[in-house]
């Protein structure tokens, strides 16, 4: 069994985010008596900060809350504007006002804190707004990827003044003030995050997209809601996991835990060739039926109840065989990536399972002068096919990979994880449900296993290294191909296919309070009061 590092426990509250800095503003929050939707919020602001690679104001966000044992999903992903763009040339591109849909990660941390918060927003942004006027030290996975985005914002020049003033990426340990996104942060907390959507900053949006070819407009933000829905849940073994419902992706790890439900993994060693195979096999059915399916929910055509389905998902689970790999990684999959993960838990029992996006990098490379705010990019997600469920249409949202999740063993058994990193999400979730429920395996043990993934781009798996001889040539003697490295990712991101394994952050419920662990892939730190 692996051995893990960065964990925290703490009885009166915990918190796990991708940065140190961010961790310390939700564990502030804590020892203030906020909730733990408080600390969240407080971590995520500081993230648009401390992490802009991957998050910022115009970002789109997903919580799960648990409390007093009954689960709340907040949907606060944005829009394609009302007004018609011409897609007749195929897949929206990555970069430009085409993708750029209504940000809607300050809509969610002002519908969290008006339901579960104790401390006002002024006081929650705080920690963000300190940060990025006083100035910060980039750790070092922030720095590799922040310098290798610099070819791709070349031709956007408030991003490369913004974030690439010499031309490059700050070096690790390299402070960075942050002025404009400082003041932002300030009307937002002065508004209860209203100014991003009928204040000042909105009337700075939309005065921007009108001047430079943008469809944003004054009613695409006005109308912005976030929205409570009803999370997705399915039974695994003894266990009840929560996730997003389309938009998102997390479908596609309840329909693989719901095959795997159909064969006995507890039995066998951890991570032995048979466990990954079954595990691999089931996750390539469950993408084919989210790729297939999962859009905005008023355009699916397939219900849920559907897709998972006690009959429909034996007759998958019959199609694997034991000992040969039957299924190509089929399906279109839809842009993604640049997100950050954060998880909270307080002394009352509240637990918040939190993710953020601005899509790959600083999204659209629109950014708004004098704002700091970089608009996202989720619109290059629509499927290019105009009879596929997710095609593009305006006031649409798009397919969304980011997918936090919440694991309920029993009513005292809690534990909030996700993991950063596109179609890598749901596939960890499903390696960490078998470790937990399977194996009984710890967070810290949890997290610093090696991990699988499907190939993005080619009929093929990923292994990280750490997987034992044994299970290698085994996955090798059932027909799998096996690659080191995606020249699909190596060639076109500037950190590789090896961080396509996803960082992760959980908390869990232990006996004497709560413990937070980070990925020691990445460069989290826990924090707790």
């Amino acid at each position: 069994m692996p051995g893990g590092e960065s964990a925290w426990i703490g009885g009166n509250g915990v918190v796990a985010a991708s940065q140190p800095d961010a961790a310390a503003a939700g564990a502030e929050m804590l020892r203030r008596g906020g909730t733990a939707v408080d600390a969240a919020i407080a971590a995520a602001a500081a993230l648009t900060v401390v992490e802009p690679v991957s998050s910022g104001l115009g970002s789109d966000a997903f919580a799960i809350v648990c409390h007093q044992s009954h689960v709340f999903a907040l949907n606060a992903s944005g829009r394609s504007p009302q007004t018609p763009i011409d897609v007749a040339k195929g897949r929206i591109p990555e970069f430009g006002w085409p993708c750029v849909t209504t940000p809607g990660a300050v809509s969610g941390w002002a519908a969290l804190s008006d339901k579960f918060g104790k401390l006002g927003m002024t006081e929650l942004l705080q920690p963000a707004i300190e940060l990025a006027r006083d100035g910060y030290e980039v750790t070092p996975t922030i720095a590799r990827v922040w310098r290798g985005l610099a070819a791709s914002y070349v031709k956007c020049p408030e991003v490369v003044r913004q974030f690439f003033p010499n031309g490059r990426g700050p070096d690790a340990g390299a402070r960075v003030r942050l002025p404009e996104l400082a003041r932002s942060l300030e009307l937002i907390g002065e508004s209860n995050g209203a100014s991003l959507y009928d204040g000042e900053l909105a009337a700075r949006i939309v005065e921007y997209s009108g001047g430079t070819g943008g469809t944003l407009r004054k009613e695409d933000l006005s109308s912005h809601r976030a929205e409570w829905v009803e999370p997705l849940h399915a039974s695994y073994r003894n266990a009840r996991l929560h996730e997003m419902p389309p938009n998102s992706q997390g479908l596609a790890a309840l329909i693989a835990l719901g095959i795997l439900e159909h064969f006995d993994l507890t039995s066998k060693p951890a991570d032995c060739a048979e466990s990954v195979h079954l595990q691999i096999e089931a996750m390539k059915l469950a993408f084919v039926d989210t790729y297939a399916h999962v859009a905005d929910p008023a355009a699916m055509q397939s219900g849920l109840e559907e897709l998972l389905s006690p009959l429909r998902l034996q007759t998958l689970a019959a199609r694997i065989s034991l000992r040969e790999a039957r299924f190509p990684a089929t399906g279109t999959t839809p842009a993604g990536g640049g997100t950050t993960y954060l998880c909270t838990a307080d002394a009352n029992g509240m637990v918040v399972s939190y993710i953020q996006s601005s899509g790959p990098g600083f999204g659209s490379g629109i950014m708004i002068p004098g704002t700091g705010i970089a608009l996202q990019n989720r619109g290059s997600a629509f499927d290019p096919d105009t009879r596929h469920p997710n095609a593009y249409a305006p006031g649409k949202r798009p397919f969304h990979s980011n997918c936090p999740a919440l694991l309920m063993a029993h009513p005292e058994t809690l534990m909030a994880f996700g993991c950063m990193g596109w179609s890598m999400q749901p596939q960890a979730h499903v390696q960490f449900v078998v470790h937990a429920i399977d194996h009984r395996w710890t967070p810290p043990e949890i997290l610093a296993a090696p991990r699988w993934r499907i190939a993005v781009a080619e009929p093929a798996i990923v292994l990280e290294r750490g997987f034992s001889n044994a299970t290698v040539k085994g996955l090798v003697e059932r027909g799998h191909r096996i690659v080191e490295t995606e020249k699909f990712f190596a060639a076109s991101t500037p950190f590789g296919s090896h961080l396509m394994f996803g960082g992760a952050n959980m908390v869990c419920r232990v006996r004497n309070g709560w413990i937070a662990a980070c990925d020691p892939r990445r460069d989290g730190l826990p924090a707790g009061s």
